[in-house]
């Protein structure tokens, strides 16, 4: 009888395990929490850090060919993110865009998108705290590289908060990605989402194809161009460039440049050189039917 008292008593015993186990996770809003925590923190860090950039570049020459008469309207600009949805701008008139940078040096380096600032007249950035200031710093470009559409800002300031980079190679699919940016000249717009996918290659216009980029669900619309996509940490594990979509609004597939690529060409741009890279003396063309038949293959 004894025996059998003490298996039964083990049996419920071991019954009653799991439930200990189980009272002993987390509750499902507390994890919440933590997670809406680590945003609330992220986004404190990257305030003093990212900028707003608005570019203003000089009305140009009239086309001689066109008839004053002309009801063609020219197609959106595409040369930089425009602060409103679509740019259907008089070309002969001045022209603002907007986009977004952030702090890469205490002493006044900022990096962000060249086709940003690309062709820009007067570029001028606004800090988080210049928000009740009308008077806005004006920046130099320092060097750009076309093919990483990356470029290097200076402005007159010190004591600045540089973010620091991550290495994007440890990126796994799925993680969280957090953007900081002025969407439609909305400044310090934070928004989440995760790491869609890695090593996403795209054709743009005036480059060689090289750039490899992360592609994120994270919401990014015209303006967030040249802002920084984080970690969890606030450290920078991109640098937002581009969006595929038929409408130039977001529809959850972005690209970004990834950190490591910006950090490898960081001291080249901060000292005001052009980036050089190996090529090969080679052409190739398409093998179809007619040149296969010329080669003999």
């Amino acid at each position: 009888m004894r025996a059998r008292f003490l298996t039964l008593s083990l049996f419920c015993a071991l019954l009653g395990a799991p439930t200990v186990v189980s009272s002993a996770q987390t509750p499902p809003v507390a994890t919440a929490e933590a997670v809406q925590e680590a945003f609330v923190r992220v986004a404190e860090k990257l305030r003093p850090s990212v900028v707003t950039i608005v570019c203003e570049t000089s009305p140009k020459a009239p086309n001689p060919a066109s008839k004053p008469d002309d009801k063609t309207v020219p197609p959106p600009d595409d040369e930089g993110d425009d602060d409103e949805p679509f740019n259907f701008a008089d070309p002969t008139e001045p022209k603002s865009s907007l986009g977004t940078g952030f702090v890469v040096r205490a002493e006044g380096y900022i990096l962000t998108n060249y086709h940003v600032v690309k062709n820009a007249d007067v570029i001028h950035v606004l800090f988080n705290s210049d928000s009740e200031n009308p008077d806005r710093p004006v920046a130099t470009l320092v060097s750009f590289d076309e093919e990483s559409d990356l470029a290097v800002l200076k402005v007159r300031r010190t004591g600045l908060t540089a973010i620091k980079f991550a290495d994007s190679d440890s990126v796994r699919i799925g993680q969280w990605a957090l953007a900081m940016g002025a969407p439609f000249d909305q400044p310090q717009t934070f928004t989440a989402g995760v790491i869609s996918a890695k090593g996403r290659h795209l054709d743009k216009k005036g480059t060689q194809g090289l750039q490899d980029y992360l592609q994120t669900d994270a919401s990014i619309n015209p303006g967030n161009s040249g802002g920084p996509l984080v970690n969890l940490e606030g450290e920078v594990i991109g640098v937002n460039t581009a969006i595929l979509s038929p409408s130039r609004f977001n529809v959850g597939i972005g690209f970004s440049v990834p950190s490591n690529t910006a950090k490898r060409l960081l001291p080249v741009l901060l000292a005001g050189k052009s980036v050089q890279r190996g090529f090969l003396g080679i052409q190739y063309v398409r093998l179809d039917d007619e040149v296969a038949k010329e080669f003999g293959v």
